[in-house]
């Protein structure tokens, strides 16, 4: 793998009238250590000349052209194969991505090996590019538990290669969800996908699209996505433990560990440190570190209220009084991978 190179794959059936505006927010990016991948299905418009004209111009940008259709999922995944880079990034050749977005993305998996993926926000423009508003953040950190629905558009979505040769790409057994599908299963093997907040891709929407045409197949594809991401998966054989019996055991097993840290925290501000030890055993960490440590402490003030009756107007002052011995009970009980998670969450708890 070229280390921290990037590919992009872009498969492309009859898309003269946006593919040009595709390509050209590839080449307006602030990095140049990028390889484009244009995956013609077929085209019978003027979609292939229009990416041959680029590739005379940019050698970066190659045109690979089927002599069937084959779909979108099949050509990502040829494009998956050829990548000899160390990420890859999608894009749909009617869709546009901001000029930091590939490198912002690539920042976060450098800084963070329990990132298998990065997402970008998404604005949805019409078919004439006017924008349609944010479609908003999804979550700082997004792992297997997090996605009993789809958060994400295939374009929005920054990888590592290894991760998707791995699991073999997309599964070509569904026409629709399968963006879904592949996202359960890089995140059941223990990983999360993490917000590039400051970064953006335009998917446009227009009534052209495959699934606006096929709304009840959509529906029942995805059905099938979900009864498999709800019990065992034989194609993810090296699934992290805990997530290996599917959404219902790895949903149960989270919360339980997320209500027991709470509860112990709940103790501390009580002073009842014997209890707060006790809970503290029932905590896996191992599963707290895939989720976001500043959402969870932005939920605590509920739970503590709630615990030790406190009065609600107290709040900010306890929260800031009780850093110290927040810091005490758990310098001397809990081991380094622990205390990154605990150390942000004392932080934005008492802040």
């Amino acid at each position: 793998m070229r280390k921290d190179e990037i590919t992009i794959v872009m498969p492309a059936y009859n898309a003269e009238a946006y593919i040009a505006e595709s390509v050209e927010s590839i080449i307006q990016q602030n990095i140049s250590d990028w390889t484009l991948l244009v995956l013609d299905d077929g085209s019978t418009d003027r979609t292939a000349e229009i990416v041959r004209d680029f590739s005379r111009r940019y050698s970066k940008i190659k045109l690979l052209q089927n002599g069937k259709q084959l779909g979108p999922s099949a050509q990502r995944n040829i494009g998956i194969e050829m990548a000899t880079t160390e990420y890859l990034a999608f894009l749909d050749s009617d869709d546009m991505m901001s000029p930091n977005s590939l490198e912002d993305r690539r920042e976060i998996l450098n800084s963070d090996p329990f990132a298998c993926a990065a997402y970008s926000l998404v604005r949805l423009v019409d078919p004439t590019g006017s924008p349609m508003g944010l479609n908003g953040t999804k979550g700082a950190i997004i792992n297997f538990t997090d996605l009993v629905e789809n958060k994400f558009i295939t374009s929005c979505i920054f990888s590592r290669t290894q991760i998707l040769k791995q699991l073999g790409g997309f599964d070509k057994a569904f026409k629709f969800g399968e963006d879904w599908d592949l996202w359960l299963r890089m995140t059941r093997l223990g990983y999360y996908i993490k917000s590039s907040p400051d970064s953006f891709v335009e998917y446009r929407q227009h009534g052209n699209s495959f699934s606006h045409k096929h709304i009840y197949e959509d529906f029942c594809d995805r059905m099938r996505v979900s009864e498999r991401a709800w019990g065992r998966d034989d194609r993810v054989p090296e699934a992290l433990e805990d997530f290996s019996y599917g959404l219902g055991s790895a949903c149960q097993t989270m919360t339980r560990s997320k209500k027991a840290f709470l509860a112990c925290i709940s103790a501390i501000f009580d002073g009842n440190i014997k209890a707060a030890e006790n809970l503290l055993e029932l905590v896996r960490f191992d599963l707290l570190n895939l989720t976001d440590p500043e959402a969870i402490a932005d939920g605590t003030k509920w739970t503590v209220m709630r615990n030790i009756s406190l009065p609600m107007e107290q709040w900010n002052d306890i929260r800031k009084s009780q850093k110290d011995a927040l810091k005490r009970f758990f310098e001397s009980r809990s081991s380094e991978p622990q205390r990154s998670f605990v150390s942000r969450y004392i932080k934005h708890l008492t802040e």
